[in-house]
Parts: structure tokens; C-alpha cells; sequence
């Protein structure tokens, strides 16, 4: 957050745990105090926070408990995968370090004497 220009729509939109183009639409409809400032060639959006939980536009607490749940749920969801994805992998590893052995028996079982075909005149 940036101290003397307030949070981006990105921050506040994170703070919330809503769209930001929930903010955008606020702004649009000058629901918030907001204010675009010009860095570099981007310019960006500023809005005050306080104002908006003045305003009673941040969420209810029911809605609140809706996304914590709904967060809750997707990081359930991601450690299942990630569970998932780890025994995946512990298999690959395996057929990974069987296959390096049949390449060693295969190279084992190659002749030692070989010479390569354009080297007829090694030949015994």
C-alpha cells in the first residue's frame, strides 16, 4: 500500500475479497472517493479504503464467512492436488530409476570391441 496515495484497486479488491471489477464499477458510479495518478506511462487507481467501509460497501459478514469458506474450500482443494501430484511424481521417480537401469544392462551387454562402421580397417 502506498501511504500518501491510498490503496490500488488491486489492494483494495484484495482487502475486500471481492472482483476488482467490483471497484472499477464503485468508481464508475462514484461510490468511492477514488483518484487516478500517472506513473511512468501507466496510470493507475487509487481509492481510499476508510470511505468505503464508511460507506457500508464492503461486505456484510455473511458474505465474509461465504468467502472465507469459499477460500477454505480451494485451498482443500489445492492440497489434494498437491497430494496427488507428489504421489505422481514418487512414480515417475521410480519408472525413471528402472529405466536408467535397463540402460545399464542394455550398455553391459553392448560389445566392448565394437568398432564404429566407417573404421573398416580396425577390423581383425
Amino acid at each position: 500500500m502506498s501511504e500518501d496515495h491510498g490503496l490500488t484497486v488491486i489492494e483494495a479488491s484484495a482487502r475486500l475479497g471481492m472482483s476488482p471489477k467490483t471497484i472499477y464499477r464503485w468508481i464508475r458510479e462514484n461510490k468511492v472517493k477514488a483518484w487516478r495518478i500517472t506513473e511512468g506511462n501507466h496510470e493507475k487507481w487509487y481509492i481510499d479504503l476508510e470511505n468505503v467501509l464508511d460507506n457500508g460497501l464492503a461486505l456484510s459478514k455473511a458474505n465474509e464467512q461465504d468467502v472465507l469458506v469459499e477460500k477454505d474450500m480451494v485451498l482443500y482443494n489445492l492440497r489434494e492436488e498437491l497430494a496427488t501430484l507428489r504421489v505422481l511424481l514418487r512414480e515417475k521417480d521410480a519408472q525413471i530409476h528402472e529405466l536408467r537401469a535397463l540402460l545399464q544392462q542394455q550398455e553391459q551387454l553392448a560389445e566392448p570391441n565394437r568398432h564404429p562402421w566407417w573404421a573398416f580397417w580396425r577390423r581383425q
